[in-house]
């Protein structure tokens, strides 16, 4: 019987249909697999949710600048009102990490070995990613 890893391994060598690549519900997929085709391992993955899109991306841009390998971005145009909006944005790092955004979520993916230095990382970028608005709770209706 195999094991989780080796079962992931069997679906990360298996191709994906890219068109549907950037759907919500397809974003680990994506990101774990696109991990798989750079580095060659699983990856572990942390998800940070209330993250504002613009300051992590403009603070990743910065604070890890000398570390980036590849950027990938996915955007909108709205031609009725002329507005362009990033959707996602995907960091390949130099030290076996990836970074997407996506809306108010960051997910980390990072081989396990790298788990300390994620969880400094995070601890560093928290106070400068952290979004202004709360989010409130719906109220319970019976």
């Amino acid at each position: 019987m195999k094991n989780l890893y080796e079962l992931l391994e069997i679906v990360y060598k298996t191709q994906i249909n890219f068109v549907n690549v950037f759907e919500d519900n397809k974003i680990y997929i994506f990101c774990s697999k696109s991990f798989y085709d750079y580095f060659g391992e699983v990856p572990d993955a942390v998800e940070l949710r209330g993250v504002d899109f613009k300051k992590a991306k403009q603070w990743i841009e910065k604070e890890l600048a000398d570390q980036i390998h590849k950027k990938k971005t996915r955007e909108v145009l709205n031609l009725n009102i002329g507005k362009r909006d990033n959707l996602s944005v995907l960091f390949v790092m130099k030290n076996k990490m990836l970074i997407e955004i996506q809306n108010d979520e960051m997910q980390l993916f990072y081989v396990q070995k790298n788990h300390a230095k994620i969880r400094e990382l995070i601890d560093k970028m928290i106070p400068e990613i952290r979004a202004t608005k709360k989010i409130t709770e719906k109220p319970k209706t019976e």
